[in-house]
């Protein structure tokens, strides 16, 4: 399924569905997302237990209003998994800029994730804001979420954050097997100081060697 129209909308915005209750497979957006309290990409808000694979932005992410807004992401705003078994964002991509300077939480690939595996994907977009924390791959990483095997390559731009990461602004968990551009920014993998995101020069990132090899483990 793929979006080529800009959304607009207030509360719960995506560019394919405001609020997902089932699984996401293969699906696009390419056009801007403006909306209000909770905005992604693809999805406003993914809720419940489903393996979401293969999803991309690439359009501009750009949340309005100045107060009470809570997430914002170039694939979802927020994800909420169950106890058991856990949501799983699996293999995407967002290169589109999210820019969201009055939001709790911004993430080049979600906002705020829970009870979720955040797995294989990238980001190579600005991702501009967060009020609490701004993060490559996820703003918050929140009650038993793993990120694992992602990759950010471009600019972390904190508003006024108090956690920036390349990787994760704040996360309960250390992540593992992430990356980022050291030569991108200034900030450390987790803004809260977990392990597991490491920074490598900006040659070593380029092409897919890097990508196969983290995923293969």
């Amino acid at each position: 399924m793929t979006n080529l129209n800009v959304v607009t909308g207030n509360n719960i915005v995506g560019g394919i569905v405001g609020e997902a209750t089932h699984t996401l497979w293969l699906c696009v957006n390419t056009d801007s997302v403006i909306g209000g309290n909770i905005v992604g990409g693809v999805a406003g808000k993914i809720v419940g237990s489903f393996d979401c694979k293969y999803i991309k932005n690439s359009g501009v992410i750009l949340g309005r209003g100045s107060t009470d807004l809570h997430n914002i992401g170039g694939i979802a705003g927020q994800i909420e998994g169950n106890f058991q078994p856990y949501s799983i964002l699996h293999g995407s991509t967002n290169i589109g800029i999210v820019r969201g300077n009055n939001y709790d939480n911004a993430g080049g690939i979600a906002g705020f994730i829970s009870r979720t595996l955040l797995l294989e994907s990238v980001n190579a977009g600005i991702i501009d804001g967060g009020r609490f924390s701004v993060g490559g791959i996820v703003g918050r990483a929140d009650l038993s979420s793993a990120v694992q095997c992602c990759i950010n390559t471009n600019w972390i731009q904190p508003f006024v954050s108090t956690y920036s990461g390349a990787i994760i602004g704040y996360s309960t968990d250390p992540a593992m097997n992430c990356y980022f551009d050291e030569q991108m920014t200034i900030v450390n993998g987790i803004g809260n100081g977990h392990s597991g995101a490491i920074g490598l020069q900006t040659i070593d990132m380029l092409g897919n060697l890097l990508f196969d090899s983290l995923c293969s483990v």
